[in-house]
């Protein structure tokens, strides 16, 4: 009898993306973004479309009393602490007030070629780890920072003898290197956008091959086109109903 029920556990099927989707459609998810953030959202909005599912979606102006998925603007590209100090305000008061599940996108143009990786993931560390302790009944999704696609033929090759480095190639190491960190520290609540938009895409540099963007999910070398919105979509679903 036990052995019976085992293969029936064993046997249960993964919840199809419209399953996904109507569960994503009861709860209050809030994500603090820019550009790539918003990117997302719109993939995840086709996909429900395309699903049948009533799903809401829209920019907040107060605390989220409602199901559905809340978003807002945090800070400004470049600014990574800043963001975090806004995610902090947005939660406390603003439209992330009453969130079950809450994220914060960082961009690529967060992270540069000059970008203290450690510095800036212990920044980050720091303010997650606060926030958890302020707000337990919250479940928080961390998100990788998405990256660029690299300049690759000749102007790559020459770019980077003569040392200033081919567009993405310096950047997409640290976004990579911060990455990676990110994957260790909070593998159980991790939304990956950057393994989605690399797939297999890699260049090499100094020996070593790193991941890039996928030019096929870009039209301008770092925000997403309709197939790049909608693969990073579906993945945003599979991370948000993970941590419900």
């Amino acid at each position: 009898m036990l052995a019976l029920v085992l293969v029936a556990l064993a046997a249960a099927p993964e919840p199809s993306l419209a399953q996904k989707l109507q569960s994503l459609s009861q709860a209050r998810v809030f994500v603090a973004h820019q550009s790539v953030g918003q990117n997302v959202l719109d993939g995840v909005s086709v996909l429900a479309h395309q699903h049948g599912v009533s799903l809401r979606i829209e920019e907040g102006r107060g605390p989220l009393t409602a199901a559905g998925i809340v978003h807002a603007p945090a800070g400004k590209d470049g600014a990574p602490l800043a963001k975090l100090a806004d995610f902090a305000a947005l939660l406390e008061g603003g439209p992330g007030a009453g969130a079950q599940v809450a994220l914060l996108e960082l961009s690529y143009a967060d992270v540069t070629a000059d970008t203290d990786v450690d510095a800036l993931f212990a920044a980050f560390k720091q303010r997650h780890h606060a926030l958890k302790l302020k707000f337990p009944g919250v479940k928080f999704l961390v998100a990788t920072v998405g990256l660029t696609t690299v300049q690759r033929g000749l102007q790559g090759l020459v770019k980077n003898r003569l040392a200033s480095g081919a567009f993405g190639e310096r950047e997409n190491v640290k976004r990579h290197q911060l990455n990676q960190l990110l994957r260790k520290q909070y593998a159980g609540a991790l939304f990956d956008l950057a393994a989605v938009e690399a797939g297999r895409c890699t260049f090499e540099r100094e020996g070593e091959q790193w991941p890039c963007l996928r030019e096929e999910l870009t039209d301008d070398g770092g925000h997403l086109n309709a197939l790049g919105r909608k693969e990073a979509g579906r993945a945003f679903v599979d991370a948000v109903v993970g941590a419900l």
